[in-house]
């Protein structure tokens, strides 16, 4: 299978740097809230909590989402499986994959949006809102790499001179920025009244 995707640089508009800059703040501030987390419990080493491992989580897939903003990486995703559609003879039919693969990835994000949200329902809002930010920029991420004709088009539409595939990108980061802001400093007002 032969693809033509090479490592470069996708976007090197000003918009395609800042997006880098929010994923990597957002990262930033992961790592923040990880180690917030870390000072609640007595002996992090032996008692890791469940907020300390979502938060490194959220550190590492925010990283990932920064170096694979200007990557690409989905692009060859995407190639390899047009590759393989038109090797084994079934490129013709690739809307009905598609629209397959959409569907499946609609219920799957929802369910594990549900899944996540009742998982860490004691938690706090700030793990809440992370757990949303998160969803949304999955779904945003896994819905792009689709390459499907019509979300393509969804989201490559200006309003207000905005494209929406950067309202949607954005509106995922910035969520989870705000949550992991908010649990540290949350975590920093607990542990001076303790």
């Amino acid at each position: 299978m032969i693809t033509h995707w090479t490592p470069s640089i996708g976007d090197s508009s000003a918009l395609g740097w800042f997006t880098v800059g929010a994923y990597l703040g957002a990262s930033a501030l992961c790592a923040f809230a990880a180690l917030s987390a870390t000072r609640r419990s007595a002996d992090f080493l032996h008692d890791r909590s469940v907020e300390w491992h979502f938060w490194l989580a959220a550190f590492i897939i925010f990283v990932f989402l920064g170096i694979n903003k200007q990557l690409d990486l989905q692009l060859l995703l995407t190639e390899s499986a047009r590759n393989a559609a038109k090797a084994r003879g079934w490129y013709d039919q690739r809307r009905e994959y598609q629209v397959a693969y959409i569907m499946i990835l609609a219920v799957i994000t929802i369910a594990a949006e549900i899944g996540l949200l009742s998982y860490y329902r004691h938690k706090g809002a700030p793990l809440k809102l992370a757990v949303i930010g998160l969803g949304f920029t999955g779904a945003f991420v896994m819905f792009r790499a689709a390459s499907f004709h019509h979300v393509d088009l969804l989201l490559n539409r200006r309003t207000f001179g905005i494209r929406f595939n950067w309202i949607f990108e954005l509106t995922g980061i910035v969520l989870v920025m705000v949550a992991a802001r908010w649990y540290s400093m949350k975590t920093a007002v607990e542990q001076s009244i303790d």
